[in-house]
This record gives structure tokens, sequence and C-alpha cells, in this order.
């Protein structure tokens, strides 16, 4: 059996690229068994963008009681997840297609396995990539 994964995204302030964000974790070929988009009380249109997703399937979205710390954005998702494993997506990044896929397939039934790290692309506000990092 396949190793369940959360797409964690903690947003604030992110109306520019939320939409972005949420249909690159949308686009997978292999899609994340649940996908939780967290707003922290934006002063922007942040949430009701993220609100346009209440009804896709494997969809969660919430809310912090009150608004707090970037740490304790991350650790409030993070205590919502359900699955095996955990990736956090930042408000302003983009997964490509593959990415879901390619974690299952290198977790494997591995048990010992706690963490996976991957490289990303560097891109501009138009997306174009700029550099590779972790790489």
């Amino acid at each position: 059996m396949s190793a369940t994964i959360s797409i964690c995204i903690p947003c604030h302030k992110s109306e520019r690229y939320i939409r972005t964000t949420i249909e690159s974790a949308l686009a997978q070929t292999v899609p994340a068994d649940e996908i939780l988009i967290s707003d922290d009380r934006s002063p922007d249109k942040s949430f009701e963008i993220v609100k346009e997703y209440a009804d896709v399937p494997r969809v969660r979205i919430m809310r912090p009681p009150q608004r707090t710390t970037l740490g304790g954005h991350y650790r409030f998702v993070l205590e919502q997840a359900t699955s095996d494993f955990i990736c956090f997506l930042s408000s302003d990044d983009a997964l490509i297609p593959g990415f879901v896929e390619r974690m299952q397939r290198e977790i494997g039934n591995d048990q010992d396995i706690g963490m996976v790290a991957g490289a990303c692309l560097e891109c501009d506000s138009n997306l174009t990539p700029m550099r590779l990092r972790g790489g």
C-alpha cells in the first residue's frame, strides 16, 4: 500500500500567487490524499480565493482560531493533517505535476523513511525559471 501524502498550504497575504499554488497541488499526476489550505486571517483577498476551492474533493479549508506566528501557523496545519507524510507548500510556490507521484515512488514501502527532501526551481514573478536550488 502506498504511503499517504498531505499537501499543506499555509497562506497569509498571498492573493497574488495562491491560485497558482493551489492549482499546482490539484494538477498532480497522482493526487495527494488531501490538500489542506489554511489562511491566517489575511487582510487581502487570499481567503476569498481559497474559498473558491471549498467544494473540490480532497481539499480542506481552515483558519486558525486567531492570527498566529509563522511557526504557529505551520504547526496548526500540521496538526490537521491525517496522512503518513506531509508536504508543506508555501503559498507563493508551485509543484511540478509529478511531485506526489515521485514522492510516493521514493518512499515505496520503506517504513524507515522519515523525510523526503528535494530541489526547487527559483522563478521570477512570471514563473520563468532563474536557478536551481538544492539540486
